[in-house]
């Protein structure tokens, strides 16, 4: 048996990591604060009155591994990784069937050595070399709710918008944040309760990604997303999800993710989800894992004459 020596990070190296993941917060923060700005707190009402949520949800990706064409593990060059920031503005009426909302990007890409913490990506760096750091696109969405006979099945319909030049970077080593064209995103949507305190949620996409530049070229590919939550406590929610995710431009190309979480309703107006996910298996794609935090917050709208 060949035995290695592990490299030990020194205290100026982990330093830095906590330097970079409370820089993270910060900007974790101010996006949500950004999101609101657009709103104004109030009263909570019934639960057939309008209301807004503020959701940020962001994931940390990183991979030191890549599927090839056989479905096979090969080891990467370096590790590669990835913060997605999703900010998102939702207005529900439940008294209609048509919401709406806007969506906003902010990324972040690291190429850096498979000894360094992916954590290193929080540190949102734009350095023209290893690092860069973006809001990608931004667009509207619309949710529209078949019938109330089947008060769980919906659809979702969302156009992103890129902006700015930097989802590429053809002339170095730094990873691509995102295709820089416009996104079409289609999902239909349900969620429905299995059993008490069990519930289920599955989600079926087509996204359509029209690259700008000459790479990636445009792509078609169809998420498959199920979640299986069980609630023990009011407050408390665990989960487990798996993400099948087929390239319809790329046929050879698909991912299979799997993870769960912890979801916390620390009061009616606040929710916060934790969760990680690793990639099993897939052709043509990062063999890496995730780790995702969600914040949301509810603001019912004022009353009239209120």
């Amino acid at each position: 048996m060949k035995l290695t020596t592990a490299k030990v990070k020194s205290s100026n190296a982990y330093s830095d990591d906590l330097n970079s993941t409370g820089f993270g917060i910060v900007i974790h923060i101010t996006l949500l604060a950004i999101g609101l700005l657009f709103v104004t707190p109030a009263v909570f009402g019934q639960q057939n009155e309008s209301f807004t949520t503020v959701k940020l949800y962001t994931n940390l990706y990183t991979q030191t591994e890549n599927f090839d064409q056989g479905g096979s593990r090969i080891t990467d060059t370096a590790r590669r990784s990835f913060v997605t920031n999703i900010l998102e503005l939702n207005f529900f009426n439940p008294q209609k069937k048509i919401d709406w909302g806007i969506d906003a990007y902010f990324r972040a890409s690291r190429d850096h050595s498979s000894n360094d913490s992916p954590l290193e990506t929080l540190r949102y760096e734009n350095n023209g070399r290893t690092a860069q750091t973006s809001f990608s696109h931004i667009g509207p969405k619309l949710s529209w709710r078949f019938s109330e006979k089947i008060p769980g099945l919906s659809s979702k319909f969302i156009l992103l918008i890129p902006l700015g030049q930097n989802g590429q970077n053809l002339n170095s080593s730094i990873p691509s944040l995102d295709n820089t064209g416009v996104q079409f995103w289609s999902q239909l949507n349900y969620n429905g309760k299995l059993a008490e305190q069990l519930y289920g949620y599955a989600e079926l996409s087509v996204v359509a990604r029209l690259g700008r530049d000459a790479l990636p070229h445009n792509d078609v590919f169809i998420p498959f997303k199920v979640f299986l939550s069980y609630f023990p406590l009011q407050a408390v929610g665990i989960f487990s999800y798996a993400d099948y995710t087929p390239t319809i431009t790329n046929p050879s190309a698909f991912y299979f993710q799997a993870g769960g979480g912890l979801k916390i309703f620390p009061s009616p107006s606040w929710e916060i989800e934790l969760s990680g996910g690793s990639f099993l298996a897939g052709k043509n794609t990062g063999a890496g894992y995730s780790l995702n935090l969600g914040l949301a917050y509810k603001i019912p709208s004022k009353k009239n004459g209120g």
